[in-house]
């Protein structure tokens, strides 16, 4: 019931700026509907008083396997999209794309045809080859400027691929907060930074930060994504980001 994956095919994937895919609608409205409602607050996982504007705070899915706080379907969620198969079915999707577009990810997975897999804050790498993680990130309503949390950047290289999946409120009508995909205006340099200056990228497309849309992409030194600032208002927004890390950096 909680599979993101469920309707993602290779027709979904789009090449441009890099292989990405995005799927509207990932779960059914029955499904969705309650885990929007049941998600935890800023106030459920943050800390109490006013927090400062634009704070991510993240949950992860060893902490919704641990505890009970919350509507029984975080639990499926996090553990069904942070289960050992979920690499494998990134690599299904993409990997007509892979070894042109992320090489380095595809030699990984190339030389460890069946790593051993474990969840991230639980296991570590002595015992596994791959930490999955599957969390919950809230980022608190903007006061004042407009702003993101995160501009153009790229994953840490030792990440194989990102996932996330929009829990827009349903009252929410704000603009921004939408995820930016950019291009390199010359050869990557420095890629490890935490945000890339924007003279340095160009913006080749917006994926709108709508409910119940899953965006999913491998990574490489050409995944460069950020958030589109956006203006003052009550609304939190929150995803599910899910991903798979190795040990070391992959370039």
């Amino acid at each position: 019931m909680t599979d993101l994956l469920a309707r993602a095919t290779r027709a979904d994937i789009r090449l441009d700026p890099f292989p990405h895919l995005i799927v509207r609608d990932a779960l059914p409205p029955e499904v969705f509907e309650p885990l929007r409602a049941g998600r935890p607050r800023f106030a459920d996982i943050g800390w109490s008083g006013e927090p400062p504007s634009g704070q991510r705070m993240p949950y992860s899915a060893y902490q919704f396997q641990t505890q009970d706080r919350f509507h029984p379907l975080w639990r499926e969620l996090t553990a069904r999209m942070s289960s050992s198969d979920v690499l494998s079915r990134v690599v299904d999707l993409f990997g007509d794309h892979m070894p042109v577009h992320a090489p380095e990810v595809w030699g990984w997975v190339d030389r460890n045809p069946s790593p051993k897999v474990g969840l991230l804050s639980r296991d570590g790498f002595e015992s596994v080859d791959v930490l999955t993680d599957a969390r919950l990130e809230i980022t608190t309503p903007v006061k004042g400027a407009p702003k993101s949390h995160r501009r153009a950047h790229l994953d840490t290289a030792n990440r194989l691929f990102t996932g996330l999946f929009y829990l827009r409120d349903a009252d929410d009508p704000l603009p921004g907060g939408d995820l930016g995909l950019y291009r390199w205006r010359a050869a990557p340099r420095e890629t490890g930074r935490f945000e890339i200056g924007e003279d340095e990228v160009e913006l080749a497309a917006v994926v709108p930060y709508a409910a119940n849309t899953l965006v999913l992409f491998p990574n490489s030194r050409h995944a460069l994504h950020g958030v589109i600032p956006r203006g003052p208002g009550p609304f939190e927004r929150a995803y599910l980001f899910f991903t798979a890390e190795i040990a070391s950096d992959l370039w």
